[in-house]
């Protein structure tokens, strides 16, 4: 699963997911981060923010924010991105807490018949 952070420094989420200046896209497998990748949000060619960000973003399964506006919101789930929402302002902590909070969810889940 990829998830993209919008950030304007690598380590913190930026408050603004449309307009943010980069956005760092985490790979993570089996609970952990294997790869991580800075993608830049300054296409030369001009066109709408929306259009600009689901490009940027477009293998990415997952987007984390911070605040979003309803536009954005209802546009990225047009494009089948699931928002995840945090407090956290510092990259790292949101995702130590997602992966926290993603491997309690896998270990309650009952696979018996």
């Amino acid at each position: 699963m990829k998830i993209a952070i919008p950030t304007e420094d690598g380590l913190t989420i930026s408050q603004n997911f449309a307009t943010a200046k980069e956005y760092l896209v985490s790979t993570i497998q089996l609970g952990e981060i294997v790869r991580q990748e800075m993608r830049l949000n300054s296409p030369a060619e001009i066109m709408a923010v929306e259009e600009k960000t689901c490009r940027n973003i477009e293998d990415c399964e997952k987007v984390m924010v911070r605040e979003i506006d309803p536009e954005q919101m209802d546009y990225l789930k047009i494009h089948k991105k699931e928002i995840i929402r945090t407090r956290e302002a510092n990259i790292t902590e949101a995702l130590i807490k997602f992966l926290d909070f993603s491997s309690h969810e896998e270990t309650n889940t009952c696979c018996c018949p």
